[in-house]
C-alpha cells in the first residue's frame, strides 16, 4: 500500500526536501521567505520519516514569530492608551502575553535586571553542531573556525544570537575594503562571507538563533582578474613537454592527467591505483569515495564519477601503466601518488598543490611564453572549453550538456540515465574532444 506523502515535501533533482513558506508579515522577524531542509534521500518513505521533526520545528518557528507579532500589536495598543487606562490594563495584558511566548515578551520590553540572563550561542558550539550534521572533514571545521574567530574579534564578542544584520553588512563592507586595498584577494573575501553565511543559516535552521542576520547580506564582491585563462595549443604543448622532461613522475602525470581528463588537482592527488579499472572494454579512472578515508572525500556530492582515460594518456611515453605498475610493485595497491605524504588534514592535496605551484612558478612561467594568469587550474578550464565548444559538421554541440557536466563533476541540470555500456562509450567519445597538442 502506498504511503501518502507528507505535506511540505518537495523533490528537487531527485532528492527530497522540506520547504515551508513563511507568511509575508512574519518574514522580517524570521529573516527568511521560506524554511528549507534537505533530507539527502530520494526514497519517499524515508523522506516522510525524516521530515516529521523538521516540519514540527519549522511550524514552531512560525508560531513563535506569529506570537511575537501579536505582542507588538498589543504593545502598540497599550501605547495609545491614556495613563489611567495604561495603569489599569497593562499588567494583565503583559502577563497574559508572556505566558504562551515563553519569555519572548522580554525580548521586546526588556527583562528586569535580576532576570536579564540570555543563553550564549558561541561560534564554536555551532561549528561543532554543523560538523556533526554534515560529516565535515577536519579542514572544513578549521576553515569555519578561522573565519568565525576573525568575525568574533571584529564584533568584540562570541555570541551569534546577539549579531545584527547591520553588523553583518558592515563586516562585509570591511572585507570589500581590505580586498580593494590589496590586503586580501576578492576571492578570499567572498569565501570568508560564504563560510559565515553557512554557519548562521545552519544555526537558524536548527533554531539555535531566532533569525538569520546574514540572510539579507548580499555578496557584492568584484573580481580581481585572477580567474585562470584557457591554454592555447602552444601553451599545452610547452607545459606537457616541460612536465615530461622534469624527471619527476608526479609532475609529469599530474599535468598530463589534468590536461586530458580535466580533473581537479585534489581529485588526481587523492587517486588510488584501485580507481583504475577496465569498464565495458574502456580504461577508466574512477573519482570515488569508496576507498578513501573521510578526509579524502570528493569535492562535492556530484564529483564522484568515472573518467575514461584519454588516448593521449594511454599513448604517452613513458607509458602511464608502466608508472601504475611501478607504484603497485613498490608500494602495493593504494595511493597513485604515494610520494606525497599525508598533511595535517589526512590528505595529499596540500603537498601536491605546493609541488605543482612551485614548479609552475619556477619552471613554466620563467620561459616567458605563458601568461601569468595561467596556472595548473587552466588545464581544467581548457578541457571544459574544448568539450563544450566542439561542434559537429552541422553546427550542433558534439557533446550534450549533461554529459559535459558529468565528466567535470558538476551538478546535472536534470535527471538522466548514466548506466550501461553505451554510457561509458559516450563518455569516451566526449573526452576525446580534448585535442592532443602534439598531433
Amino acid at each position: 500500500m502506498r504511503v501518502a506523502k507528507m505535506p511540505y515535501l518537495q523533490v528537487v533533482k531527485g532528492k527530497y526536501r522540506v520547504r515551508m513558506v513563511v507568511p509575508p508579515e512574519l518574514q522580517p522577524i524570521i529573516g527568511k521567505a521560506n524554511l528549507t531542509k534537505w533530507l539527502g534521500t530520494g526514497n519517499e518513505p524515508e523522506a516522510n520519516r525524516l521530515s516529521v521533526p523538521w516540519i514540527a520545528k519549522f511550524q514552531e518557528t512560525i508560531d513563535k514569530a506569529a506570537g511575537r507579532t501579536t505582542v507588538l500589536e498589543e504593545l502598540r495598543r497599550l501605547d495609545m492608551l491614556s495613563y489611567p487606562e495604561f495603569i489599569q490594563q497593562a499588567p494583565t495584558v503583559l502577563t497574559n502575553l508572556d505566558k504562551p511566548l515563553n519569555g519572548w515578551l522580554y525580548d521586546i520590553v526588556g527583562k528586569p535586571a535580576g532576570m536579564a540572563k540570555t543563553e550564549l550561542i558561541t561560534f564554536d558550539f555551532i561549528i561543532e553542531k554543523w560538523a556533526a550534521n554534515t560529516n565535515a572533514p577536519k579542514r572544513g571545521k578549521q576553515d569555519k573556525t578561522t573565519k568565525a574567530n576573525r568575525f568574533a574579534a571584529w564584533l568584540g564578542h562570541n555570541d551569534m544570537a546577539k549579531v545584527t544584520f547591520e553588523e553583518c553588512r558592515d563586516y562585509r563592507d570591511s572585507l570589500v575594503k581590505e580586498a580593494k586595498d590589496g590586503k586580501m584577494s576578492f576571492t578570499s573575501a567572498k569565501q570568508h562571507m560564504k563560510h559565515l553565511k553557512a554557519l548562521f543559516a545552519f544555526a537558524c535552521d536548527d533554531i539555535h538563533i531566532p533569525a538569520d542576520p546574514m540572510a539579507r547580506v548580499k555578496l557584492r564582491f568584484g573580481g580581481d582578474g585572477k580567474k585562470p585563462a584557457d591554454l592555447t595549443r602552444g601553451d599545452r604543448r610547452l607545459i606537457l613537454t616541460l612536465a615530461r622532461e622534469s624527471g619527476n613522475p608526479a609532475i609529469y602525470w599530474l599535468n598530463w592527467l589534468g590536461s586530458f581528463e580535466g580533473a581537479r588537482l585534489c581529485e588526481l592527488a587523492e587517486a588510488d591505483t584501485r580507481d583504475i579499472v577496465m569498464q565495458d572494454g574502456i580504461w577508466i579512472i574512477g573519482v570515488k569515495r569508496v576507498i578513501r578515508i573521510a578526509e579524502q572525500g570528493a569535492k562535492t556530492t556530484r564529483s564522484p564519477r568515472d573518467l575514461p582515460l584519454h588516448s593521449a594518456v594511454l599513448d604517452a611515453k613513458p607509458k602511464f601503466f608502466d608508472y601504475v605498475d611501478y607504484v603497485k610493485d613498490k608500494f602495493g595497491e593504494g595511493p597513485l601518488f604515494p610520494q606525497f605524504n599525508l598533511d595535517g588534514y589526512g590528505r595529499r592535496n596540500g603537498p601536491a598543490g605546493s609541488l605543482i605551484s612551485n614548479w609552475f612558478r619556477s619552471v613554466v612561467l620563467p620561459t616567458g611564453k605563458i601568461a601569468e594568469k595561467k596556472s595548473f587550474e587552466s588545464h581544467r578550464h581548457t578541457a571544459i572549453s574544448c568539450v563544450r565548444n566542439t561542434l559537429t559538421p552541422d553546427g550542433h554541440p558534439a557533446v550534450k550538456p549533461d554529459v559535459e557536466r558529468y565528466l567535470f563533476g558538476h551538478a546535472p541540470a536534470d535527471v538522466h540515465a548514466r548506466y550501461g555500456e553505451q554510457w561509458t562509450k559516450t563518455l569516451k567519445t566526449a573526452i576525446e574532444n580534448i585535442p592532443d597538442p602534439f598531433l
